[in-house]
């Protein structure tokens, strides 16, 4: 965040641990904070959950809705993301429009599930040209401790992979299926993004928040389930070399295996 501001001190103490090998809470390089996954958090969403990592805290939630398509594509389904940032999270957030950092998130976040096509969304047409599903992605962060990235991608995943779409709109009353049951979204390529900073030459997975407001610079990674890269943000002023990325690359598909096998575990304990 631009405005946060970390004391010399503090600085200073982080960066000489990691000469030693060390971080601050005393995870390796490479590890990422304690995970929770709760699915099906918010009842009346067509999809949620709540993501707990370290410190940091998201709600995810699904809402679908019968719209008209976007002119240019008549046989797909809509879809959109969104991040708010309460301003409980942290004494940086304010009221008011949404923040720049709000907003780079919820793209990034929806760059990683749109270029994956883990909605088939020509599944979401209902009438070509005439009406679709709408399927909105809605994050809010309710406690900020660092690496808003991951932790609302992954909320938004999970709450996407526990989506269904009901047999009947509930703001218009029109009926989309012959059953009188929610269908669950086809889903394909379940990507999210993990997240690398760089302090002094040192590389290092999820950072905690003060481990990200004094980086160099910061790379975010859109994986699927086969490695292949469908998104990727740079932040900071610092620079990644080619070698590096192809690392946090294979890095990234490392991460995506663990966490991946996590919220499949939730949806299903769901």
């Amino acid at each position: 965040m631009e405005a946060n501001q970390v004391s010399v001190i503090k600085a200073d103490f982080i960066k000489n641990l990691l000469k030693e090998g060390k971080r601050e809470d005393g995870r390796a390089f490479g590890d990422l904070r304690d995970l929770d996954i709760q699915v099906n958090f918010v009842p009346r969403a067509n999809g949620s959950a709540f993501v707990k990592l370290g410190n940091t805290k998201v709600i995810a939630g699904v809402k679908t809705q019968v719209e008209t398509p976007y002119p240019d594509s008549g046989n797909r389904g809509n879809f959109m993301t969104s991040a708010e940032f309460a301003i409980m999270a942290s004494p940086y957030f304010e009221q008011g429009p949404p923040r720049i950092e709000a907003i780079e998130v919820a793209r990034v976040t929806d760059r990683a599930l749109r270029e994956s096509g883990i909605i088939a969304m020509e599944d979401l047409c209902i009438v070509e040209n005439e009406k679709v599903w709408g399927v909105f992605v809605d994050m809010e962060v309710l406690d900020y401790d660092g690496n808003l990235f991951d932790a609302c991608s992954i909320a938004a995943l999970a709450a996407v992979m526990s989506g269904t779409l009901p047999a009947t709109c509930p703001k218009t009353g029109y009926k989309a299926y012959d059953e009188d049951k929610p269908l669950p979204l086809r889903m394909e390529n379940a990507t999210f993004n993990p997240t690398f900073v760089k302090i002094d030459g040192n590389v290092l997975a999820d950072p905690s928040l003060y481990e990200e407001l004094i980086c160099d610079t910061r790379v975010t990674m859109g994986v699927d389930p086969k490695g292949a890269m469908r998104g990727a943000q740079k932040g900071g002023f610092g620079a990644w070399t080619v070698d590096e990325i192809k690392g946090l690359r294979k890095q990234a598909h490392d991460i995506h295996k663990k966490v991946f096998k996590q919220i499949e575990a939730a949806v299903k304990k769901a």
